[in-house]
């Protein structure tokens, strides 16, 4: 028969933000931080916890804690990353948190932004478009291509989701004919609505 324990600490302190350390490292160079603390009077560390944020475009980081999480070793790509450390105090049923922050530069050649490709054509038009619009279905491969008006509404009468990134991106835009072009919900290009098949598939898949 098991028993589960739960622990309720009222802390006294707020998280306490420290200037952040920088630290810079080669490339495959070993990467540890190890813990340093002053316990207060009367308490004693309760809890080591420990997280890496990629800050630059890239791989993410991993890191991994050993010895009761007094040493966390990181893996990283070149990049810039930050490090969090957050200590957690007890003394009965009283609790103190700090919370500390470091800057880590590895050095070498990042690595290329992600490539995004178009996956999703939108045609915004309140009017009928011309037939060389759909024509360039046959054309575009696997790209989906939509048409709509800029108010389109369900059964329910909400906005299509998979209609939304493009309506809300184009909403404003000066445009009487817009095409939007998405990589899933990601936006990213807008321009007028090109008037020939030759045109819009070059626009769509270039």
């Amino acid at each position: 028969m098991s028993t589960l324990l739960f622990l309720t600490l009222i802390f006294l302190d707020t998280v306490k933000a420290e200037t952040p350390q920088i630290f810079t490292f080669e490339q495959h160079e070993p990467i540890e931080f190890t813990v340093q603390y002053e316990e207060p009077d009367g308490f004693t560390l309760f809890m080591i916890d420990w997280q890496i944020i990629n800050i630059s475009q890239g791989p993410r980081a991993r890191g991994r804690e050993y010895d009761n999480g007094n040493t966390f070793a990181i893996w990283a790509a070149p990049g810039e990353y930050e490090v969090q450390m957050l200590l957690i105090f007890k003394m009965g049923d009283e609790g103190r948190k700090e919370k500390k922050y470091y800057n880590l530069t590895v050095l070498g050649a990042r690595p290329p932004p992600p490539e995004f490709k178009v996956t999703k054509a939108v045609v915004i038009a309140d009017s009928p478009v011309s037939p060389h619009v759909p024509a360039a279905r046959s054309e575009i491969g696997s790209i989906e291509l939509r048409i709509t008006d800029s108010t389109p509404k369900t059964g329910t009468g909400t906005v299509p989701l998979d209609l939304k990134p493009a309506l809300d991106a184009a909403s404003g835009v000066g445009y009487s004919r817009i095409l939007v072009l998405l990589n899933d919900n990601t936006v990213l290009k807008i321009m007028p609505l090109p008037e020939t098949t030759e045109a819009l598939v070059e626009a769509i898949t270039k």
